[in-house]
């Protein structure tokens, strides 16, 4: 490794809070003995000072070791999960044990995310994604996973890649859609709003209408939670068929939350 790429990995790995501050010493540590001992000491010289609040979840690093090793060996897990309820406490959920065929592993807003098929014991099996940090009690199985190509739902190849492109997490759903927006020139926005929101390969500006996409994503609730946190920089203008009138139900349902003469 030269220089500045020991110095990148190391100040990326140092914002993670998900990794505990012994984590972040040691996986430094290693990477500066893969380098030379003049590039060592030019990035000794520039590191970003590293600080000792990081979370103390202790599980992480377990939970992230046997996800990886049943995803090499290609097993099934069993697994728990938990939440933070109203006062950041950890609280186990009441529901079965997740049995889950795990595909990949993706980071996202400095979180770790496991993706795989679940066979929900409601039968209401599907390709889901759970924060690998709230997961507990797994379990690596002897039985084979399912492969993504041959699931009970059909092929799910191209939505795990999808997943792994697409930062919105609309990587599953009935149906692909298309949502036509304009950019608010007033609000300083510009098109990285949409790019950085809804992914680069998603997101194709209309030839003739200046400030004008189209965004191209899985018909889920996360395309509507997106499309509203951009707030008033865009508009949304239209697209397939059922789309611009179920984003107008969200914004009506929030709306009908507050009492806006009071605000």
């Amino acid at each position: 490794f030269k220089a500045w790429q020991i110095k990148i990995l190391i100040d990326v790995i140092s914002q993670e809070s998900f990794l505990e501050y012994s984590d972040i010493k040691k996986i430094s540590s290693t990477l500066m003995n893969m380098t030379s001992k003049k590039e060592r000491e030019i990035v000794s010289a520039n590191l970003s000072p590293s600080e000792k609040n990081y979370s103390k979840i202790s599980s992480f690093r377990d939970n992230l070791s046997l996800v990886l090793y049943s995803i090499y060996e290609k097993k099934k897990i069993r697994f728990n999960y938990s939440k933070l309820d109203d006062f950041k406490r950890r609280k186990k959920d009441s529901k079965p044990a997740r049995l889950m065929s795990p595909y990949s592993i993706k980071i996202s807003d400095k979180f770790l995310y496991l993706i795989g098929y679940v066979e929900n014991y409601t039968g209401d099996s599907k390709l889901k994604t759970y924060r690998l940090d709230h997961m507990y009690n797994i379990d690596i199985l002897k039985t084979d996973r399912i492969p993504a190509s041959n699931t009970p739902s059909g092929d799910l190849t191209e939505q795990i890649k999808n997943f792994h492109e697409n930062n919105t997490n609309n990587f599953h759903g009935e149906k692909t859609v298309l949502v036509k927006v304009r950019i608010n020139r007033k609000s300083g926005a510009d098109a990285n709003v949409l790019y950085d929101k809804m992914g680069l390969n998603n997101v194709n500006p209309l030839p003739g209408e200046a400030g004008t996409f189209t965004i191209i994503s899985r018909d889920t609730d996360g395309l509507y939670y997106n499309l509203l946190s951009l707030a008033d920089t865009i508009k949304v203008i239209g697209g397939s068929q059922g789309v611009l009138e179920k984003y107008k139900k969200y914004l009506f349902s929030m709306a009908s939350q507050y009492d806006l003469q009071s605000i």
